[in-house]
Order: C-alpha cells, then structure tokens, then sequence
C-alpha cells in the first residue's frame, strides 16, 4: 500500500504498536532486504524492557530501522475478509520449499484482481481454512492515523 504513513499496522495490532511508543521508546520499522520479500517491513519495540536497542526480527531485514516516536507517522488500517481460495501446493523446483500450483496461483491473481477492481486495494495472507491449505484475500476499509485511531479509542470508552 502507498501512502503518507511511514508505517503501517492492522487494527488488532494498533493497541500494541501504541503501547510501544508509550512505554518502549517507539516503533522500530525493519526494511526487508530480501531479494524474495521486495518491500515488506515488519515493526518491532525500539528497546526492549531492559532498555536496551531491540535486535532485527529476522535475517530478512536491514541493521538499521527506523525508528518511529509520533503516532500521527503511524496508519492503522481495517481489513475486511474477500474471499478465502482453497489452493493445491506442490513442491519446488530444488525441492525444499512448498509453492502454489499454476492453476492455485492462476485463481490466486485473479481473485485480488476482481478484489482490487472492486474495493480499490487487495492483499493475501495464507490459512483461513482449518482442514486444507487456502489463501486468504483481504481488502482495506481506508485508513487514519494511529493517533486518530488512539483518540478514537478514548472515545469509545
């Protein structure tokens, strides 16, 4: 997603993402640096509960986040269940990891199409069916800042 936030969260992971600039020192963005993951970032704690820097999640990021302290940087976005596609896996071409059949990944495309063409946005996430593999394609309800959404919040209680 393109917009004016430097970063991004779901709505169930807002109420974390705000405790961390509260009481962590602020949200540390890691940039994917993973030729396999192009753009994908994942937020962390800036420190951890001793105080000290927090170390990347995973070997698929960058040494040096960036470090978010104001809410107003932050968008928080509803997302809204299209379509869950049950989908056929087999194995990859080395051998060691698991892909999408071509006619899973076929109806995979075509689904966050029409999902795209119809809500304006549309992303996957894998799982959603409890008995077989599925992917599950999910669209966003707009989208406002975390301080909007922690105001939001005060409101409502």
């Amino acid at each position: 997603m393109t917009t004016k936030y430097e970063a991004e969260c779901p709505a169930a992971s807002a109420q974390q993402v705000a405790d961390w600039i509260a009481t962590r020192g602020g949200v540390a963005v890691w940039t994917s640096i993973d030729f396999s993951r192009p753009g994908e970032a994942s937020l962390t704690p800036a420190f951890d509960f001793a105080g000290r820097t927090m170390g990347k999640p995973s070997w698929h990021y960058g040494n040096d986040p960036v470090i978010i302290t104001d809410p107003e940087k932050i968008g928080v976005y509803c997302e809204t269940l299209f379509k869950v596609i049950p989908v056929v896996l087999r194995v990859g071409s080395m051998g060691l990891s698991l892909k999408l059949s071509d006619s899973s990944q076929r109806n995979l495309d075509r689904t966050l199409a029409r999902c795209e063409a119809k809500h304006g946005s549309a992303h996957w996430r894998r799982g959603g069916l409890d008995d077989r593999p599925a992917m599950s394609v999910y669209y966003t309800d707009g989208m406002l800042s975390l301080g909007e959404w922690i105001r939001g919040q005060r409101e409502a209680a």
